[in-house]
């Protein structure tokens, strides 16, 4: 009995750590605001289908670099973006939140998403956007500025 409880400890822990929330520092010298520098994030990893990704407005250095995605990034199964945060998706940016392997709900705002590209947000459990006061700008109405919300029988 003792070594079922310890088999259970052992992969709760594992599974925890499985997704882990990685949070956005941004200010690497030459790449302030580049998504796909790892030292950028607090883990030193560009978050991917393991890390839930956190942007928050770091009070401490107030230098403003939030993250920039200028192509398209690896899948997150969530992103979390704090009051006063932002997130910017130029023209060639893609960013793809898929919550199959997660629990969250894709996509919980409180800053700023100016989208000039794409925003795809698949398979989650709950509400694809939980906003309370966050707000996603897009900028152009071409076909390229786009933010999708899909369920599982509309993926291609």
């Amino acid at each position: 009995m003792k070594k079922l409880i310890l088999l259970f400890v052992f992969l709760y822990i594992c599974i925890s750590l499985l997704h882990a929330q990685t949070y956005w520092k941004g200010g690497t010298k030459g790449a302030e605001n580049d998504w796909n520098t790892p030292s950028n994030w607090s883990t030193n990893h560009i978050p991917d289908w393991t890390n839930e990704a956190v942007i928050i407005r770091d009070v401490s250095t107030c230098t403003n670099d939030f993250p920039i995605i200028t192509s398209k990034v690896t899948t997150i199964p969530y992103l979390e973006i704090h009051s006063g945060a932002e997130l910017l998706i130029t023209e060639t940016g893609e960013l793809n939140i898929d919550g199959s392997t997660t629990h969250n709900y894709g996509l919980l705002y409180y800053g700023k998403i100016m989208n000039k590209g794409k925003l795809v947000i698949v398979n989650t459990a709950l509400n694809e956007i939980e906003s309370p006061n966050g707000e996603i700008i897009d900028f152009n109405s071409s076909e390229k500025s786009q933010v999708s919300l899909l369920s599982n029988n509309e993926k291609n």
